[in-house]
């Protein structure tokens, strides 16, 4: 009986990693933004709009928002200065919870700041490498799925129902362990991984250069990044720091990008675009 079941669980789960390959191998993705580029915004949809209104509802419905004047002046004095060069609307919210480590972004131009990040950046410069790499995402359209990605989810909730429907027919707790190791393996280690690592460097250099174009040194990237590798060498990692991979290779990344962001910052500062208050303190 249990053989059987084994032998059931693996037909299933071989059948759904040929999909997932064939899915990821097949389906183009999404195209990458050059070294030194910064998309330009695009017109906001309906859609779009409403997409955002959603998740800035259902965020604030959990998460109090932020009423201080002088906390949000700071926070939009940012974003207006990354905005300059941009000229597009963006919806900022600063939500309350200190123990949330975080910031995010979403279709519709939303921007959420959780004050436990107010806490965690040294300074102005440090917020605004935070909030610059969430416009990227959103300039990017890394929060918009590809068709690999809507495939993938799909497969993924195939195979959630696969591992429930083979788990059901026996009681077995090692039948049911091996079923959620396989969809874990499966749809995380073949799918999540690879597109999020790249779309988060991609991400960076993009910020980094945003950053230059608006006046704000981009070596304040290379000073929070740097402590955010060292967080995580030593297993302290916040919830933003968790899901941004602050890996050597990043660092790298960034280095190699640093020489001509700060180029791209001279001719800022030449132009008067400097942004004053980026050493104070938080």
């Amino acid at each position: 009986m249990v053989r059987s079941l084994r032998r059931f669980v693996y037909f299933v789960f071989l059948k759904i990693a040929l999909l997932i390959l064939g899915a990821v191998s097949c389906t183009p993705t999404r195209a990458p933004v050059p070294p030194g580029a910064i998309p330009e915004p695009g017109e906001l949809t309906r859609e779009e709009r409403s997409y955002g209104e959603r998740v800035a509802q259902q965020l604030t419905s959990q998460f109090p928002k932020e009423t201080n004047p002088s906390i949000l002046a700071r926070v939009n004095s940012i974003v207006d200065q990354l905005n300059h060069s941009l000229g597009s609307d963006w919806n900022v919210y600063v939500l309350r919870d200190d123990n949330m480590v975080n910031a995010a972004a979403s279709r519709g131009n939303n921007i959420f700041v959780w004050t436990g990040m107010l806490r965690e950046v040294q300074n102005d410069g440090e917020l605004a490498v935070v909030i610059s790499h969430e416009m990227s995402h959103v300039l990017a359209e890394h929060v918009i799925p590809t068709q690999a990605e809507q495939a993938n989810r799909l497969i993924a909730g195939l195979s959630a129902t696969a591992a429930r429907a083979a788990t059901a027919r026996s009681s077995m707790a090692q039948v049911a362990g091996l079923a959620q190791a396989l969809v874990g393996q499966t749809v995380s280690g073949l799918i999540v991984y690879p597109e999020a690592q790249r779309i988060e460097i991609e991400a960076d250099i993009i910020g980094l250069h945003l950053l230059a174009e608006s006046g704000i040194n981009p070596i304040y990237a290379i000073d929070f990044w740097q402590r955010a590798a060292e967080r995580q060498r030593a297993g302290r990692l916040s919830q933003f720091l968790s899901t941004h991979p602050s890996s050597e290779a990043r660092l790298e990344q960034l280095h190699q990008n640093l020489a001509s962001a700060s180029q791209r910052y001279r001719q800022a500062i030449a132009e008067g675009r400097r942004f004053t208050q980026a050493e104070r303190p938080w």
